[in-house]
């Protein structure tokens, strides 16, 4: 589990690296289908 967890907390400030454009839109995404404001 630990690791698992680990793989993700990497991926999400990996990718965010390579892609910030991309990252902001998910981002972005997250909150307009959460309904919470960036």
């Amino acid at each position: 589990t630990w690791v698992k967890q680990s793989s993700t907390w990497t991926i999400c400030w990996t990718e965010p690296k390579r892609a910030p454009k991309q990252s902001r839109a998910f981002r972005s995404g997250s909150f307009h289908a959460t309904g919470n404001s960036p």
